[in-house]
């Protein structure tokens, strides 16, 4: 099940863990939302949704919400959760698509190059991201 969350600033983030639920996140997502993934291998995904909030969101703002799903990714990634500092990238929902039938479920394909930055574990973020969605785990749908 696709996890929600809540930034700081009120933003919602949603987070999937495998191929299935990043899928449909993908196909969820519209187009002025933010997408976020590991920059090296396979991860969660997670979507910031930006489209439709009001008023908008200042740049600052966004930045804070992509670094706490990049908090979230990064918790979510198996390959990363020891690591203390990542590297995500991100970039607007409407640049990223499926890949073909014939592709990896979950796999994706970038029409713009993605921002580059770097995500250093913060365990009080984490804990109150994962507080925001309803228990430690974040509240399933």
């Amino acid at each position: 099940m696709v996890r929600h969350f809540v930034s700081d600033d009120g933003i919602r983030i949603a987070v999937g863990e495998n191929a299935a639920q990043n899928q449909a996140l993908v196909g969820a997502a519209r187009q002025n939302d933010e997408w976020v993934h590991l920059a090296a291998g396979p991860s969660a995904h997670a979507l910031v949704a930006l489209t439709g909030v009001s008023p908008t969101p200042s740049p600052a703002t966004v930045r804070a919400a992509v670094a706490d799903a990049g908090q979230l990714v990064k918790h979510y990634s198996p390959a990363a959760r020891g690591v203390a500092a990542v590297g995500i990238i991100h970039c607007a929902a409407k640049f990223v698509s499926k890949k073909g039938v014939e592709d990896a479920v979950g796999a994706v394909t970038l029409k713009k190059a993605p921002t580059t930055v770097v995500v250093v574990r913060n365990e009080e973020a984490l804990a109150r991201l994962l507080g925001s969605g309803g228990g430690k785990q974040g509240k399933k749908n």
